[in-house]
């Protein structure tokens, strides 16, 4: 029996025998002129890509079919193309070319720090892949097509195959790359299979015909586990989809925790994932990444586009839909903005520090938001705030932006605006920045990274990604008493914000909602509404003696009885 340790970012278990696919490496062929042979490649991936995304979007795989659209516009990147071009000048061959400009431009976006940006070097080398395809006129790999139920297991699994991963027989998914932000887990979370990444020390060629038992929550896989532990994994499995079943019954319906109401809402990036948070029951939208609605366009959206949409997500629900203001640069670049190169972006120009740079962009959001006001609760959240400097000059920036509206007869609804919690910096001041806010929403996600300094995409480095380490959780404890002691609301928006201990944490210290995928709303519920969360208050008060995420986390687990 093997142990194997790895990052779980689809929850779910799965038992059953491995699926090991068999990729045949691409050989290019000699090209008398390579540089016009590169120029026809170029255009023939960049469709491909555009239609596998409209395939995927067809089968209502929206997560994939934005992934490939951005792969699409990488390999339209003129970088790419001025790179191989460099290579080609030097005397490099095609093949040479092509791996070195991967090389570089890979070490840009991995060396920037940020978990994203980091990622989106896995999505250069699938475009880059897509290239070599159309060079050597080979189609793509079929190792997302089963044969027969089976847990899948590869060293990387490329967006392009998992759009096509067929949810009856993808038992689980298991990799030695990837991280919690990547696209095995946003399209395995989107499908509802179990997934486990991040596992380093994975070695798919040496399981072929294994039995596998893995654990998509707790990130644990067992190759060739032995009876005892077969046994609690299919105990396991039978617990979760009974808690399935269960969640079943709290869609649509609000809990309270602790004599008070809490709301669970739904994390959103465009009009499909409205529409599947409606269907769900959240409690409202706690995080609208509004920035995606800026992504695979050659230009931003107008006024109007933004309107309307955020007008939809305005009139679906009766509780507040907060929007997080466009938050791109170091790991969200957009090709149509002139984004400045840095040696380490989630360090640089980002968020709250862009709406200064790009004025009437932010301006047009802004205006956009306070209109679409007047349809629902619109709350305004601005991302990457440090100072409370920064905060107050860009709220009274879109005070401005309403008094104008108003002053031009332009119907709109109140300016409701928070700021987000990401930077260490920003809870240590958050009794500070509390009474200047609407409402805190704590994005646990980046904290724990940059209060860690250790990226979430680095499978060996996931003992420092819990949002439980005593030092995060300080930082969150600091920032909700500091709402509390202000009278205003706090959520927690970050991946930990579904996690069953964790939540009863947060809740317990008292966070007013979680927002989390769609998928996973009543999950959360239903955890929280069967458990007596009083119970985790006493660990509250000896967290910061805990060594480590781990003691706080079964310190908590031992005060917990389900109801």
């Amino acid at each position: 029996m093997e142990a194997l340790i790895g990052i779980g970012v689809s929850p779910g278990v799965a038992l059953g025998a491995s699926v090991i696919p068999d990729r045949a490496e691409i050989r290019l062929p000699y090209f008398a002129y390579p540089g016009d042979a590169f120029v026809t490649a170029l255009a023939v991936a960049a469709e491909h890509l555009r239609v596998q995304a409209r395939t995927a979007v067809d089968a209502g795989r929206q997560e994939a079919g934005d992934i490939l659209n951005v792969q699409a516009l990488m390999v339209e990147d003129p970088m790419l193309a001025d790179s191989v071009s460099h290579h080609l000048g030097r005397g490099d061959n095609l093949e040479q070319a092509l791996d070195e400009a991967v090389s570089t431009l890979s070490e840009l976006l991995v060396g920037s720090g940020e978990e994203v940006m980091a990622e989106r070097s896995v999505d250069l080398a699938e475009a880059v892949d897509a290239i070599r395809r159309a060079l050597a006129g080979v189609g793509e790999p079929s190792s997302a097509v089963m044969d027969e139920p089976g847990v899948l297991i590869v060293d990387e699994l490329s967006v392009a195959e998992a759009a096509r991963l067929q949810p009856d027989l993808v038992l689980g998914i298991i990799t030695r790359g990837g991280g919690p932000t990547g696209h095995v887990a946003i399209v395995a979370r989107s499908l509802g299979i179990p997934a486990v990444v991040g596992v380093t020390d994975l070695s798919p060629t040496s399981y072929v015909g294994s039995r596998v038992a893995m654990d998509g929550t707790t990130g644990e896989v067992f190759i060739e586990p032995d009876s005892v532990v077969w046994a609690d994994y299919r105990q396991r499995q039978d617990d979760y989809q009974q808690a399935i079943v269960l969640a079943s019954r709290y869609r649509g319906t609000r809990i309270r925790c602790l004599d008070r109401e809490l709301h669970v809402a739904a994390n959103v990036g465009g009009l499909t994932d409205i529409e599947l948070a409606q269907t769900q029951g959240a409690d409202g939208i706690g995080l609208f990444r509004t920035e995606f609605l800026f992504q695979d366009r050659d230009g931003p959206p107008t006024e109007e586009e933004q309107f309307e949409i955020y007008a939809v997500a305005a009139s679906a629900f009766s509780l507040p839909v907060v929007c997080r203001t466009f938050d791109f640069g170091g790991d969200k670049p957009i090709s149509y903005l002139p984004l400045p190169d840095e040696e380490n972006p989630a360090l640089g120009l980002r968020g709250i520090r862009l709406y200064k740079e790009f004025k009437e962009l932010f301006r047009t959001q802004v205006r956009a938001l306070l209109r679409a006001a007047t349809k629902g609760d619109i709350q305004i959240l601005l991302p990457m705030v440090s100072t409370v400097d920064e905060f107050c000059e860009i709220r009274a920036e879109i005070e401005s932006v309403r008094d104008a509206l108003i002053a031009d007869l332009v119907p709109v609804g109140p300016a409701v605006v928070g700021a987000m919690i990401e930077v260490p910096a920003a809870a240590l001041c958050s009794h500070l920045l509390a009474r200047h806010a609407d409402f805190l929403s704590i994005g646990t996600n980046d904290l724990t990274q940059y209060a860690m300094a250790a990226d979430r995409t680095n499978g060996s480095l996931v003992e420092y990604s819990d949002a439980l380490h005593p030092a995060v959780f300080e930082l969150t404890r600091l920032s909700v008493e500091s709402a509390k002691a202000a009278g205003i609301p706090i959520s927690v928006c970050g991946l930990s914000a579904a996690d069953p201990i964790a939540s009863a944490l947060y809740v317990a210290s008292g966070v007013d909602k979680l927002s989390v995928q769609s998928s996973q709303v009543n999950l959360v519920k239903a955890n929280l509404a069967e458990m007596d969360v009083g119970q985790v208050v006493p660990a509250l008060r000896q967290a910061a003696g805990c060594a480590n995420a781990a003691e706080l986390r079964q310190m908590a687990e031992d005060l917990v009885t389900p109801r």
